[in-house]
C-alpha cells in the first residue's frame, strides 16, 4: 500500500518518538505498566488491521505505524525492565537468554509472513497479547 520507500522510511522514523516517549512513560507509570501498555497497544492494533478495508490505505498505514510505535516502545521497555528484573549475579545470562529466544522468534517471521494476512496478524496479535498477560505475573521494579 502506497510507496514502499516512504513506508519503510516512516516505519523507521516512528522509532524516534517511541524512544522519546517511553522513558517519560516509564517514569510516570512504572516499568511493568509500560511494558503491559505497549504490548496491549500493539496486540490490539494488529488484531484490528486485517479487518481494515483495502480501499482505506491511510487508515491502514496509520494503524500500522501506531503498531510499529508500540513494538518499538515495547522493545525499548523490555531491555530496561529485564535488566532490572533479574538478580545482578545472573543478569547478563538471563538477558542474553531472552535475546536468544527472541532471535528464534525472529527466525520464524519469514515462514509466518507466507501465511494469509489474517493468520499472520492473528499470530502476531496473540503473541503480543499473551506477552501482555504474562507480564501481569511479574513484579514491578523500582525506578
Amino acid at each position: 500500500m502506497g510507496d514502499p520507500h516512504w513506508n519503510y522510511t516512516a516505519s523507521g522514523l516512528v522509532e524516534i518518538p517511541a524512544s522519546i516517549f517511553l522513558p517519560l512513560l516509564m517514569d510516570l507509570i512504572g516499568r511493568r505498566p509500560s511494558v503491559i501498555l505497549t504490548h496491549a497497544l500493539t496486540g490490539t492494533i494488529l488484531a484490528i488491521l486485517p479487518f481494515i478495508p483495502a480501499n482505506h490505505d491511510h487508515m491502514y498505514l496509520s494503524l500500522w505505524m501506531i503498531s510499529k510505535f508500540g513494538v518499538s516502545a515495547s522493545f525499548f521497555a523490555l531491555y530496561i525492565y529485564a535488566a532490572e528484573l533479574f538478580p545482578v549475579e545472573h543478569r547478563s545470562l538471563c538477558v542474553g537468554t531472552c535475546c536468544a529466544l527472541g532471535n528464534i522468534g525472529a527466525l520464524l517471521v519469514p515462514f509466518i509472513a507466507k501465511m494469509s494476512p489474517l493468520m499472520t496478524f492473528s499470530i502476531y496479535a496473540c503473541v503480543s497479547l499473551v506477552s501482555c498477560l504474562l507480564t501481569l505475573l511479574l513484579p514491578e521494579t523500582s525506578h
